[in-house]
């Protein structure tokens, strides 16, 4: 049932996105950024808007919903020295056993 909500969600949003009235695209990009787990496509729409859309309320509604976005992914996301150490590991794995 959730995943068919976030689906509804999703394509709701992206209805909206291309509207012709700009206060309709402001509540696709609100409602892309109330989503938890945006697809890609949600993301590829929010930056078509960025660059695209006339209306300057709704490119900055836009980085908004992205920085939304960076915050959620990051927070979820490894620490960079865990994933920069994980990295150096198998690097050095890699090398010793081809040099032998």
């Amino acid at each position: 049932m959730r995943s068919e909500m976030h689906d509804l969600r999703e394509m709701v949003s992206l209805s909206l996105m291309q509207q012709q009235s700009a206060s309709e695209r402001l509540k696709g990009v609100s409602w892309i950024g109330q989503i938890d787990r945006p697809s890609s496509e949600l993301a590829v729409a929010l930056l078509d808007a960025l660059m695209h859309d006339p209306n300057v309320n709704v490119r900055l509604a836009t980085v908004d919903a992205l920085e939304r976005f960076r915050r959620r992914r990051s927070r979820s996301a490894e620490p960079p020295s865990t994933q920069w150490i994980a990295r150096r590991r198998r690097s050095c794995r890699s090398r010793s056993s081809t040099s032998w």
